[in-house]
């Protein structure tokens, strides 16, 4: 009876070791796998970890470029609004020489007609004039040579007398003979002047 129980619980005991040393085995086994799992996973983190590092410099010259692309936007937004506001001065500049253009075409059409209307009151004045002269030769009195170009009148008769009215109409009418040439002549260099000048600012 006593051997059968040691037999027993050697049987028992052998099973319990074998189970134990199954579950040591399998134990190892997991232990083997868990460990290289943990290689595995250290050489992930690694990876990631050295990824991150590169990302982080990727992001920080991002960060870096993008920090220059804004300053150079704002260079650009400068130079943009720099160009704006020439660009209105230019269109009012363009405005006030239109204006100014318009102007002076106005005054030179003022100064044409009253030039005209200067002439034209020359005119009507030295034939009135005239006329009055040829009234004063045809009176019964000696004839009388009148010269335009000198304050002085040339007698034929010394017995003639000529009133102070009638030397100074002829000394008007000779004053407005040579008013009339010197103003024609000026006039003759001043307008062409003014043409060319409004022919510069339009080009």
């Amino acid at each position: 009876m006593p051997v059968m129980t040691r037999k027993a619980t050697a049987q028992d005991m052998e099973l319990k070791l074998r189970t134990a040393l199954q579950g040591l085995k399998e134990s190892k086994e997991q232990c083997d796998q868990l460990l290289l799992e943990r290689g595995e996973s250290e050489k992930e983190i690694n990876n990631i970890i050295i990824k991150n590092t590169s990302l982080k410099r990727e992001l920080v010259d991002i960060s870096q470029r993008f920090q220059d692309i804004v300053h150079e936007r704002d260079q650009l937004r400068v130079i943009t609004d720099g160009f704006r506001d020439c660009s209105n001065l230019y269109e009012e500049a363009l405005c006030k020489i239109r204006d100014l253009q318009d102007e002076l075409n106005y005054a030179n059409s003022k100064i044409l007609n009253f030039q005209k209307e200067k002439e034209n009151n020359l005119v009507r004045e030295t034939s009135h004039l005239y006329n009055e002269l040829l009234n004063c030769n045809a009176d019964p009195h000696p004839m009388l040579t009148i010269d335009l170009t000198e304050d002085s009148l040339i007698k034929q008769n010394n017995s003639v007398k000529i009133s102070n009215n009638k030397l100074k109409k002829y000394s008007k009418l000779n004053r407005i003979i040579k008013k009339n040439v010197t103003s024609t002549k000026s006039n003759i260099s001043f307008f062409p002047n003014i043409f060319h000048s409004e022919k510069s600012v339009s080009t």
